[in-house]
């Protein structure tokens, strides 16, 4: 039988998923500055080259350079993904306080991937940031407590769910 973790537990496993998000997001920002400054260190010396070069060797030399920019893209959506793990990381617990605990479920966000249409129409980035719950889904969330407050008034006193 699975045991309840206590508050302090819980404090402790929270600020330890903060400080690992906090690891990541550095990580993730020394990456994204590496990966930029190699892009840019990439492009100039491929360009330098393609001045001096046959026509045959610039060709080859773009598609060099078409390949470096699709890993750098492709480097970029995982470095996306992660921050996508972070932001669900810091999800996993909800604060103590019950406005607080409100707040965190309205203010539920994540990440999605948009479709090529909303990047070339709307402008819109690779990846965008929606609500996890909806304003039905909030209510309903409100009923089931205020369900359970009703049920569990008896047991544990009328001030409890008031």
């Amino acid at each position: 039988m699975a045991r309840e973790m206590t508050r302090e537990e819980l404090l402790c496993k929270l600020k330890k998923v903060q400080k690992d998000r906090d690891l990541r997001m550095i990580e993730l920002a020394d990456a994204n500055a590496e990966l930029e400054k190699a892009k840019q260190e990439h492009a100039a010396t491929l360009w330098k080259y393609c001045d001096s070069v046959k026509k045959e060797e610039h060709d080859a030399l773009k598609a060099e350079y078409e390949k470096a920019l699709k890993q750098i893209e492709h480097d970029r959506t995982n470095i996306n993904e992660l921050v996508g793990e972070i932001d669900c990381k810091r999800m996993e617990l909800p604060p103590e306080e019950p406005i607080g605990a409100a707040a965190w479920l309205i203010n539920a966000k994540r990440k999605r991937a948009t479709n090529s249409l909303q990047r070339f129409f709307h402008g819109s980035e690779a990846y965008e940031d929606y609500d996890v719950y909806s304003v039905s889904d909030l209510r309903e969330i409100a009923e089931h407590l205020l369900a359970y407050c009703k049920n569990n008034e008896s047991e544990v006193g009328a001030d409890v769910c008031d």
